[in-house]
């Protein structure tokens, strides 16, 4: 069997938490386990979502016709 490092994110429904999970092969024949809660980072990534979504929503909203000016001074 193949002993190799995985990673992967999990959101367990009964705690309402994202979590980050590490699991290593160890030397002695065991396996190591990490746990981090990424429950912060997945709703500050749903709010920029969001965020986008409404932005990009208003721009295709305004109407075709706006144009962009050079932003040099006229000559005098």
């Amino acid at each position: 069997s193949e002993r190799v490092p995985v990673d992967f994110e999990n959101y367990y429904a009964a705690w309402q938490r994202w979590f980050h999970i590490r699991a290593f092969p160890a030397a002695d024949g065991g396996l190591s386990v990490f746990y981090e809660d990424i429950t912060g980072r997945k709703a500050a990534e749903a709010r920029a979502k969001e965020s986008e979504r409404n932005f990009r929503e208003m721009i295709d909203a305004l109407p075709k016709s706006i144009r962009t000016a050079p932003s040099t001074p006229p000559d005098s």
